[in-house]
């Protein structure tokens, strides 16, 4: 039998269920990974061993007393699975650190809603992954726990701030990880790393209350699954999706299989340089990769992108400029890292925007009339297939050299920026490799689309995506 850290996250479920693996085994595989590669990169900065290894027994006596009779089919979705959970999202009796050393003694006092469905569900956490200060770097590297190391290039970033959870869905250390999204924070580590991912619309999957609330991460802020198959996705989105008292902007979603209707059923168009702006030739392959697998799955396949999509990109550093961090200059000093400091200096910098509180309602005015026309883009054409960063990913420390490199780092993650400001859907799925590093692209839908886009992500793959875990090279 195939490794059971080689699994997808479903497979491991469905072994389980088939009793040819316990639920104690699929704990103690990945438990074992960690053991193996996690030295080399640094992904899972927290671990659950014994309290992992006892929920497993307590699973398994809940399967064998379950199996052949009624109660079997009461069993969670994700029964037995063993996930890992970013460290900004909160894990009752747990502290969530944001990376940061002052933080250690902040420890949450309940699970975050989407853990809490995660954990209902039948899944085990067996650990926490890293991330830069307060996620706020494209980059991971945390003043409490260090960098970590892109598995398929040491030399190169492995995205952030979701890069712990990316690297270690990657390699194999977890089949099924809970990262969240502001700025690509999902989907950059997804592209740098190899792995899928859905960002879904605002409000779809509930959000509990956040260290720092601000109205620019209130607004664009989102939990997500991350995962090496669509499929896994798919179902880790089924059970966290819907509302929940604690998040003021969650709505009912539309179920799997339902029509959306403002989405015409099998039509996408495609973009390879996102505003007429250069794309890197890596990136811009992995795109016609996808459209050919997607125009062989039988859509209808056309060029195109939503209109003034330089506004919507725009509108993201606005909102941000907009809104200040809400903190003294003291206080930054005294919480972040060196690092994370110049990098927020050269980010700010590098934001060629001219803001402050008094535009943001006319920016919010703008985010209404760019969703108004997006809204009315995809009723008539379709999804849109694009891509995630147009760059590749950069080489470490990149992002602490210069306003101008900064700016162009940015200007890469354009369609990441644009996404986040108008709050749609996006699903990431890889496509292949060139040049010793992962290829995806990116699928975006208008609100509430979640499973649209995951229909088309997992055409791709069929048809375009990779053997994964691989071992860190």
């Amino acid at each position: 039998m195939t490794e059971i850290w080689k699994k997808g996250a479903l497979e491991i479920v469905a072994a389980i269920r088939g009793g040819e693996i316990s639920c104690r085994e699929a704990v103690q595989a990945h438990l074992d990974r960690i053991d193996t590669v996690n030295s080399t990169i640094n992904a899972v900065v927290r671990r659950y061993d014994d309290a992992a290894l006892k929920a497993a027994d307590e699973a398994d006596a809940a399967l064998a007393a379950g199996r052949g009779h009624q109660n079997a089919g009461k069993l969670g979705p994700l029964h037995g699975l063993p996930v890992t959970l970013k460290e900004n999202v909160d894990m009752a009796g747990e502290p969530t650190t944001q990376g940061m050393p002052a933080l250690l003694n902040r420890i949450a006092e309940a699970d975050e809603p989407a853990v809490a469905r995660l954990r209902a569900a039948g899944a085990i956490v067996i650990g926490r992954t890293n991330l830069p200060d307060m996620g706020l770097r494209l980059h991971t590297d945390s003043g409490l726990y260090g960098p970590t190391v892109n598995p398929w290039d040491s030399t190169r970033t492995p995205g952030g701030s979701s890069g712990g959870e990316a690297a270690a869905l990657s390699t194999g250390m977890s089949p099924l990880g809970l990262g969240n999204d502001y700025c690509g924070s999902l989907r950059w580590p997804s592209q740098a790393c190899g792995v899928a991912t859905l960002k879904p619309t605002l409000g779809a999957i509930p959000r509990g209350a956040l260290a720092v609330t601000l109205a620019s991460i209130d607004l664009m802020m989102v939990h997500g699954p991350m995962a090496r198959h669509v499929q896994d996705l798919r179902v880790a989105y089924g059970v966290m999706a819907g509302p929940d008292p604690v998040d003021p902007w969650t709505s009912p979603v539309l179920p799997e299989g339902a029509v959306h209707p403002h989405l015409p059923k099998g039509k996408v168009a495609v973009s390879t340089n996102p505003g007429g702006e250069r794309a890197h030739s890596q990136v811009v392959s992995g795109i016609e990769k996808a459209a050919a697998a997607l125009e062989a799955a039988g859509y209808e396949v056309s060029e195109g992108e939503p209109p003034n999509f330089q506004d919507a990109v725009r509108l993201w550093s606005e909102i941000n400029k907009a809104v200040p961090l809400g903190m003294s200059g003291d206080m930054i000093r005294a919480l972040f890292s060196e690092d994370a400091l110049k990098t927020m200096g050269l980010w700010g910098a590098a934001l060629d925007v001219e803001a402050g509180p008094e535009t943001l309602g006319a920016s919010l005015a703008r985010r209404t009339e760019l969703l108004r026309e997006w809204g009315a883009w995809f009723n008539e054409n379709g999804l849109w297939l694009t891509a995630t960063a147009t760059d590749i990913p950069f080489k470490i420390g990149d992002d602490l050299s210069t306003p101008e490199r900064m700016g162009e780092i940015l200007r890469g993650h354009r369609v990441i920026m644009a996404t986040n400001a108008l709050c749609l859907p996006s699903t990431v799925v890889p496509v292949g490799h060139e040049g010793g590093l992962p290829q995806s692209v990116q699928i975006i839908g208008p609100r509430f689309s979640e499973y649209q886009c995951l229909d088309a992500a997992e055409a791709v793959e069929q048809v375009a995506g990779m053997t994964m875990p691989i071992d860190p090279k």
